[in-house]
Order: C-alpha cells, then structure tokens, then sequence
C-alpha cells in the first residue's frame, strides 16, 4: 500500500528500500527509483530531507520492490508535480497492464478517466457504483451522477 501521506522511515532512500526487501542490490534498487521517476543519486540521501513528492515516489519504490501481486495507492499523486504524475499514472498502468492489480484512490475525475478500467464510486461510505469506467456516466444512478456533476465543478473552482 501506498498512502496519500508519505511515510519514509529513518536512514537513507536506500535503507527504505531496503527494509522492504533486505536483499535489494543497487541495480535493482536503481531500477525501482527509475520506474518512479527518481535517479540513482537518491540512493544515499536522506530519506527524512526529501520533498513531499520525492518521499511519495521513494514509498512507491518501496512497495514495487516487494514485487506485490496487487498495489493499493491512496492519491499517490496528490504531491507531486504534472510531470511526476503522468509518470506515475504510465506506471500504474504498467503495472495494471503486465505485473500486477492496481487500485488506485482518487478524487480527480480527469485522472480516473485516464486510468480506469473499472469504477468503484463511494459516497457517504456507500459503494454506489461499481461498473466498467466506459459506463460511468450512462449507466449509473442519478445519484452518482450529481455526485459526478458536483466533483466536476469543485475541479474547475480548483483550477482557477
């Protein structure tokens, strides 16, 4: 799982990496921050010293080398700038495409359609729709669709 809040552990990235999967050489280390848009020279710096966004991709990493069958990932990109997110959603889809399961928690409407295979929309703690992304908006109920309509409008107020 990767949480919307960055959790980096003490020590450095490579330490973080490492208590994942104690055995991680530096080429597979390397590999796993690449994937993330991270270069090598993070390896030795401080987890504790990176930004918001770097500590978010250093966790991502940190849960890819584990090699998992199914990746939990809670607004991964909500700290992270344009280019990083693009970079994190082609992964995601990578990984949904070729390696694993991904589900992937966001509230931006944009992104889902870009992502989504299939939709899980909860409101007030109530699954009410579950269905292919194609169908969101033809075939839920009315309201989801207000529930869609008033999240399109927050994204537009947010832009401004």
């Amino acid at each position: 799982m990767v949480f919307q809040r960055p959790t980096p552990f003490p020590g450095t990235v490579r330490d973080n990496l490492q208590v994942a999967e104690p055995s991680l050489g530096d080429d597979d280390a390397v590999r796993a921050l690449e994937a993330v848009g991270l270069d090598a020279t993070f390896l030795a710096r401080p987890a504790q010293d990176l930004s918001g966004g770097e500590a978010q991709r250093v966790c991502l990493a940190r849960t890819l080398v584990t090699r998992p069958e199914v990746v939990l990932m809670d607004e991964v990109t909500s700290s992270v700038d344009p280019a990083a997110r693009l970079g994190l959603e082609a992964l995601a889809r990578d990984l949904a495409d070729t390696a694993a399961r991904v589900v992937w928690v966001t509230h931006d409407l944009e992104q889902l359609r870009r992502l989504a295979d299939h939709v899980l929309i909860l409101i007030d703690g109530r699954v009410a729709h579950s269905g292919p992304a194609a169908t969101l908006e033809t075939d839920s109920a009315p309201a989801v669709r207000r529930f869609l309509a008033a999240e399109a409008v927050d994204d537009e107020v947010g832009e401004r």
